[in-house]
């Protein structure tokens, strides 16, 4: 009878800790145990005559806890390591914000490698690979710098995301930080680039702010972390008028609002897209006030 109360314990226990997080779960559990075993040892050896050992459950509880709080950041390293930085991926381990999924609002990055493809047909291979593997870690290291999430790679493509999965009231203000430090890292690969053999790149960079489903979606055996919403189409589409305008970096109206006095931008007009009835009010960045640069166009 003694083992069956412990392990019922255990098992009660062991139920809270997959409902809660790690921590709380397992400061919930051991309170459970101790609620619970203790009147329950008394009132066994009382009324039954049965010693129950309630010391053998909360050991038991502490060591699940121990493993399924391990077992939380290992996950949240596999899945989130490659996309942050590792001060937000710190903070994460640290916070556990839900991943499962939830409306927010961020700001979005979408960026792309003028005339890549065209490029990609005329040079070698190694070539090719060359450029990419500067290319990418250096994009990288200005997204993770302004606590960005790099959510996927497209091609020559980059969608980065800014305000999840940690919120952050200044999501506008880093991306644009981001976009800024990213043509500042290309016009240092092009300085290099040319010593090498290797031809130099242009680069478009749209930055929106808008409310996206971000969560984790896959299947069993891939999931990932993600962002889903007419939002992300929307830069997309609007990084697509870099080429039309011949601008480097362009703002819709709820980026540069929420931007605020960091930015100078320049009104471009009311601009029709593929997919939505409503014209898209854009503005390019000239220069971001915080910093003193005249422009931040260098590779256009």
């Amino acid at each position: 009878t003694g083992l069956a109360i412990q392990t019922a314990t255990v098992l009660v226990a062991g139920l809270v800790l997959v409902l809660l997080r790690p921590l709380a779960g397992t400061l919930a559990a051991i309170g459970l145990a101790l609620g619970v075993g203790v009147p329950g040892s008394y009132l066994a050896f009382h009324g039954g005559g049965y010693a129950v050992d309630f010391l053998l459950p909360v050991v038991a509880i502490c060591a699940l806890g121990v493993f399924a709080h391990a077992l939380t950041r290992r996950r949240l390293r596999q899945s989130l390591g490659r996309y942050v930085g590792r001060d937000v991926l710190a903070q994460i381990l640290t916070e556990h914000p839900g991943l499962s999924g939830e409306r927010r609002e961020v700001s979005i990055l979408v960026s792309d490698i003028r005339g890549f493809t065209t490029l990609s047909e005329k040079l070698p291979a190694e070539s090719v690979a060359a450029h990419l593997n500067d290319y990418f870690p250096a994009m990288v290291a200005a997204i993770f710098a302004h606590r960005g999430t790099v959510d996927d790679f497209i091609g020559d493509g980059i969608l980065a995301v800014f305000g999840a999965p940690l919120t952050d009231p200044d999501h506008a203000r880093q991306a644009v930080r981001a976009a800024v430090g990213m043509q500042r890292a290309l016009d240092r690969l092009n300085e290099a680039w040319p010593t090498r053999g290797l031809p130099t790149l242009r680069m478009g960079i749209a930055v929106h702010t808008g409310v996206v489903f971000a969560g984790t979606v896959g299947s069993r055996e891939r999931v990932k972390y993600t962002v889903i919403g007419d939002a992300v189409n929307v830069t997309a589409r609007l990084e697509g008028l870099n080429k039309d305008l011949g601008t480097t970096l362009l703002l819709t109206e709820e980026a540069r609002a929420a931007v605020g006095d960091l930015a100078e931008t320049r009104y471009r007009g009311e601009i029709p897209v593929k997919g939505r009835a409503e014209p898209l009010r854009v503005y390019e960045l000239v220069q971001l006030h915080a910093d003193g640069q005249s422009r931040t166009g260098g590779s256009r």
